[in-house]
């Protein structure tokens, strides 16, 4: 799922620019340099390709002319889902309006970020100059590299992780479209004390941008609770041996040992705590909803509850036609699928409101007032900070029988 740093940064950038038109068809050309279309989900990539325009796309959008949305996102390394995941979420979205928003032709393409901050920050630098708007970067850690590069352009970004700190920096472009960590741990924490009896905590985090920052506003969210952290622990991503530090959290007295990573790490981390015998309980994020988590962890992820924004089994109206969009195009209903949807309606409503050219400034101006009330990660609007604002923001699942469950919203 969703957002981290460091190798583990997540995010998905989306950066739209102009398409060139050919000159005789009316169709548009290869995107900007150092970039690719974006295959179809489940369709082969073009063997060949034509070589890519030199000419910078202009950053503002003439009336009529296409539109082409640029994900920047993990398409390789450990999280290479997550990109794959965003990418189908846009698709669905604009095959709703047939790819076409107030007479832009919308177009989709790609480039891998590898959930690495320094690939990130490269990413950025190829489209800094011409690009319209970001949505993007799952990868938290990569939002955090690169924020500084995309504000200081004017360019707006359309956040697609869940770490809260980038939306505290004063950055007037910024839009996160999941709901920030801030609100997701809040709502954990108040679901565990009330349900669970849980207010003593220790803490067991990766050591990326997502995994530190999380940690962080976790402890934030349980001192606000009048709850205790008894402890911290950290680790690497990759690392395989994690029994030591599990033995020594079920030994300090907490009530819950609570996991902020990334889901290929917590499979692991829940599967050699079921082998050590660790009884105190154990709750996770929202990557614990991925097939990789839930393959790596097996059984011993049963009856573990977790935060999301999104899961299946929600009675929300948007979530049944969402799911079946998703599982008629062979999809995985993650929460990187209903994010990249999610950017999708938001990018439709903000178009849509601009009469004329579409400048940086003027869209950036129409997201600020975007109010989506029903989308498959629930109602969509935004404060002066970019921050989500809203009520019934988090989703509570658990592990039943090998599957996540929708538990509660909140």
């Amino acid at each position: 799922m969703k957002r981290h740093g460091s190798a583990l940064a997540r995010w998905t950038a989306v950066a739209v620019s102009v398409g060139v038109l050919a000159s005789c068809t009316g169709s548009a050309t290869t995107p900007p340099s150092g970039n690719t279309p974006a295959p179809a989900p489940g369709s082969a990539a073009p063997s060949t390709q034509a070589a890519p325009s030199t000419q910078a796309a202009p950053s503002t959008q003439a009336a009529g002319a296409p539109i082409t949305i640029q994900l920047i996102a993990p398409f390789s390394s450990f999280a290479a889902s997550f990109g794959t995941d965003n990418q189908l979420g846009l698709k669905l979205a604009f095959d709703e309006v047939n790819n076409q928003v107030n007479g832009h032709q919308i177009q989709v393409v790609t480039a891998d970020d590898q959930c690495s901050p320094a690939a990130a920050v490269q990413q950025v630098a190829k489209i800094v100059d011409s690009a319209l708007v970001v949505v993007g970067f799952p990868c938290s850690g990569n939002m955090a590299a690169a924020q500084a590069s995309l504000e200081s352009a004017g360019i707006p970004h359309l956040f697609l992780g869940y770490l809260s700190d980038v939306t505290e920096t004063g950055d007037q472009t910024i839009f996160q479209v999941p709901v920030g960590d801030k609100v997701l741990r809040a709502g954990l924490i108040a679901f565990a004390k009330s349900n669970l009896s849980i207010t003593k905590w220790a803490v067991l985090h990766d050591t990326s941008g997502y995994g530190a920052g999380g940690a962080k506003n976790f402890a934030a969210a349980a001192a606000a609770a009048g709850d205790t952290i008894v402890t911290q622990a950290t680790y690497n991503s990759g690392q395989k041996d994690f029994t030591g530090t599990l033995l020594n959290l079920d030994k300090s007295g907490a009530d819950a040992i609570d996991l902020i990573g990334y889901d290929s790490d917590l499979g692991l981390i829940v599967k050699q705590a079921k082998q050590a015998g660790i009884k105190t309980q154990i709750v996770g994020d929202v990557d614990y909803a991925t097939k990789v988590f839930l393959n790596a962890a097996g059984d011993a992820a049963n009856n573990q509850y977790f935060e999301s924004s999104f899961l299946p089994g929600d009675t929300m109206p948007a979530i049944a036609p969402f799911v079946a969009k998703v599982q008629a195009a062979n999809g995985e209903l993650a929460d990187e699928t209903a994010d990249g949807y999610a950017a999708g309606l938001v990018l439709i409503q903000a178009i849509k409101s601009i009469q004329g050219d579409v400048t940086r400034a003027n869209l950036a101006a129409a997201l600020r007032q975007v109010n989506i009330s029903e989308s498959p990660i629930g109602a969509i609007s935004f404060d002066a900070s970019g921050a989500r604002v809203g009520s019934n923001l988090v989703v509570i699942g658990r592990i039943v029988n090998g599957q996540p469950t929708f538990v509660a919203r909140l």
